[in-house]
């Protein structure tokens, strides 16, 4: 038996969750949304990648009601067979005025090659209607 042109091919899924907390009355709703930079897809909640490739990674949080909340902690991690492809910067977010950004990895130094939970942790107050966002990179392995 003779193969021609084949190449050894895997499918991987990964099914992320997302965890939010916050003080206060309002209400919030967050969305994940993943693009693969390297092969120049549009965003959305599915997406396909080969080893090398960069996913980019962007939680939109909204406070869509009309009382202020407050100390907003978004906590997502690093997919499986991922890692990080630069540090996870509060200066890569839109931060809503009121918020005070800070990120935290919990299983090493956020660096790129970093695999596991990132926790961007918000401080001060978030008003009603407002949104922002967070951002992070990962090179598939």
């Amino acid at each position: 038996m003779t193969f021609v042109n084949s190449a050894v091919t895997r499918e991987l899924t990964d099914t992320d969750t997302v965890r939010v907390t916050f003080a206060g009355s309002g209400e919030l709703t967050i969305e994940k949304t993943v693009q693969n930079i390297t092969e120049g897809t549009p965003p959305g909640t599915t997406n396909n990648a080969k080893p090398g490739d960069i996913l980019e990674y962007v939680i939109i949080f909204n406070n869509f009601s009309n009382a202020d909340i407050s100390d907003v902690k978004l906590f997502d991690s690093t997919p499986e067979f991922t890692e990080l492809n630069q540090a996870v910067l509060c200066s890569d977010a839109t931060v809503p005025t009121g918020l005070n950004c800070s990120v935290a990895t919990a299983d090493g130094t956020n660096q790129a090659g970093y695999e596991g939970n990132i926790e961007w942790d918000m401080s001060g107050r978030m008003s009603a209607g407002s949104s922002g966002q967070v951002i992070y990179r990962v090179k598939v392995n």
